[in-house]
């Protein structure tokens, strides 16, 4: 079983040894656990890890889906996420609940259903149909890009991740012309294959080594915002946007921040305003992350 584009003996052992602490404490925190899988770069064979002097080191994060025959408290599921990501020592970790026989039938179930290793109990017949009938829309791509707006505020004011979470809307925006294109493809490299061919964005290229393979670049925030406004551009060619998005942002953050912030990082905030323009539900929640970061 591969979990890597460069897999050896060490960084399976690490990975399976990550991945047996993480069934163990889902698996009895959790009730009803019907399945545990591991989806994300892992699940396709695409994680990225480093060795430096022959540690090896998860770079980004797990992604973990669990299926469960009852509901389960949110505030459980947040606390285990922590508990995981503190005891793992990740910059990230995914934790994600989902009842049987109401499962959302969405693009990131359908690249689950295409690329995952199972780690626990038995396979999900939701998934199989998932697997076998549905295809990536124009919705998707929209959910897909407000998603990432969080990813945004947080790869410009959290610089710990601020390289993992620019990577992720860089290979969103990628993600989102296939869909358009009606070219969806789910492993990251024919994902950028299906996209540009042979004619690569620099801002992809670094985005999908460090993805695969660890190796770290550069983060131009101004660049990744500008080319997610032009993928924006691109979504929502023909829509009306509301102004007073534009101006909410603006209360919010001379509200949370005081005029000063808002003065530093005018020239990020008011030039790509536009992303934050569709969606009052995503905008909210990208409000309450960023007030935690006073």
């Amino acid at each position: 079983m591969s979990y890597t584009v460069e897999s050896s003996s060490a960084i399976n052992s690490k990975i399976e040894f990550d991945l047996n602490i993480v069934v163990e404490k889902v698996s009895t925190s959790l009730s009803g656990v019907h399945s545990i899988l591991l989806g994300g770069g892992f699940g396709r064979g695409e994680g990225s890890v480093v060795v430096e002097n022959g540690e090896v080191r998860i770079v980004n994060d797990y992604d973990i889906f669990v299926f469960v025959k009852e509901k389960n408290s949110k505030i459980l599921v947040r606390e285990i996420e922590l508990h995981l990501k503190q005891e793992l020592e990740l910059p990230l970790f995914d934790l994600l609940v989902f009842e049987i026989g109401n499962i959302p039938v969405d693009q990131f179930l359908f690249d689950l259903s295409r690329e995952n290793h199972l780690l626990y109990g038995k396979y999900p017949e939701d998934l199989i149909r998932i697997s076998s009938f549905y295809k990536p829309s124009i919705r998707d791509a929209q959910i897909l890009f407000h998603n990432r707006v969080s990813a945004v505020l947080e790869m410009i004011f959290m610089k710990e991740i601020a390289l993992q979470q620019g990577t992720k809307v860089v290979l969103a925006c990628v993600d989102i012309h296939n869909i358009i294109n009606e070219n969806y493809a789910v492993k990251y490299a024919d994902k950028v294959e299906c996209a540009f061919g042979g004619d690569v964005p620099q801002i992809v290229q670094d985005a999908l080594m460090f993805k695969l393979k660890g190796i770290k670049y550069n983060l131009d925030k101004k660049k990744v915002v500008q080319y997610l406004h032009s993928t924006f551009s691109d979504l929502y060619l023909n829509s009306k946007c509301d102004n007073r998005f534009y101006y909410y942002l603006r209360y919010f953050l001379n509200m949370q921040f005081g005029r000063n912030f808002l003065k530093k990082y005018l020239n990020i905030i008011t030039i790509e305003i536009i992303i934050f323009r569709h969606s009052t539900r995503f905008l909210k929640l990208a409000f309450r992350k960023l007030s935690k970061l006073k």
